[in-house]
């Protein structure tokens, strides 16, 4: 289940122009709103439900105390494991990878 919900339910949003991929609700997962958000924090209007912490998933708001970079949810880590590498490519479509693993670990640590 997903903790993001767009305001209209039968509409298809390019995640990036000239890319390929969508978002829609019956697709949607957090990694996928999250990188969504990434690209243009505005479209944050486009949602009806979305976590309080949306502006520090995507990075924009760093609670870490430390001067260390912070580290992206597991939960992220969890929803891309359960995307097919097909999947991935297509919601990734700059990152190349073979293995899963591999490829997860290039999504989260650019």
């Amino acid at each position: 289940m997903t903790n993001f919900k767009l305001n209209k339910p039968l509409v298809i949003y390019k995640i990036e122009r000239g890319k390929v991929g969508t978002i829609s609700n019956s697709k949607m997962t957090d990694a996928l709103a999250i990188q969504f958000l990434t690209i243009n924090p505005d479209r944050i209007s486009l949602f009806s439900d979305f976590p309080e912490n949306w502006k520090e998933l995507i990075g924009l708001e760093n609670v870490n105390t430390h001067e260390e970079e912070p580290t992206k949810p597991d939960f992220i880590r969890n929803e891309l494991k359960d995307l097919s590498i097909q999947e991935l490519r297509d919601l990734f479509p700059t990152i190349s990878a073979r293995a899963k693993g591999d490829f997860i670990n290039k999504v989260l640590n650019p």
